[in-house]
């Protein structure tokens, strides 16, 4: 898989003492059903599609779901590099208490519609195959980053989404902000898989 390049996960433990970490349990919990159950939702949605399937377009629909499916994975790795950014940036004092809440900002920005997101297709994933090869592998690296992060105070350490509209995110949400786009791209693809015009039949996960 030497054609994909997955970011490099720093030791964590080395960038400065541990603080404690101001996270609740409740959070922790919610935030990793997430990043874990909506992987397993996607891989189930995609592995038994055809070919066919897989580089078919839809009426109202401006991407196929293979398309879909290589925005969600290169997404989530490259995603993986702001986290380690925000982490090895020093922390801001407060801004955990200044931001909380914020989760749901992204939750109405990412998911409160359901216009297709506009987004080019860089074709560097050619298959149903390669993707069933690259996504695990993302995603283990992904869920290693989240583990190690928990160990400090994710809160204080910032990084500023490109769009006005979310703006300043710390890293715990930002591993939001990574399921909820996950999540976007999933109900494309339901809505593909679920067209008329979509061919042959295929059961979507419960």
């Amino acid at each position: 898989m030497s054609k994909f390049a997955l970011p490099r996960l720093l030791s964590l433990a080395l960038l400065c003492a541990v603080a404690l970490s101001a996270q609740t349990k409740a959070e922790i919990a919610e935030a990793d059903k997430l990043l874990r159950g909506g992987a397993e939702r996607f891989l189930a949605l995609v592995e038994g599609l055809s070919p066919e399937q897989w580089n078919a377009k839809v009426p109202l629909i401006p991407h196929s779901i293979g398309e879909e499916a290589e925005h969600i994975a290169l997404s989530e790795n490259d995603l993986q590099s702001v986290i380690l950014q925000a982490m090895q940036a020093a922390p801001v004092e407060g801004s955990a208490e200044r931001l909380a809440g914020k989760e749901k900002k992204i939750y109405e920005v990412i998911l409160g519609d359901d216009k297709a997101e506009n987004f080019k297709s860089p074709n560097k994933i050619a298959n149903k195959a390669e993707l069933m090869e690259y996504f695990p592998l993302v995603h283990k690296k992904l869920i290693a980053l989240w583990e190690q992060s928990q160990e400090r105070k994710m809160g204080d350490h910032l990084y500023t989404h490109p769009l006005d509209k979310i703006g300043e995110l710390n890293a715990m949400q930002w591993f939001y902000y990574i399921a909820y786009h996950r999540e976007r791209h999933i109900r494309q693809i339901e809505a593909i898989l679920s067209h008329p015009d979509f061919p042959g039949a295929h059961k979507t996960a419960e």
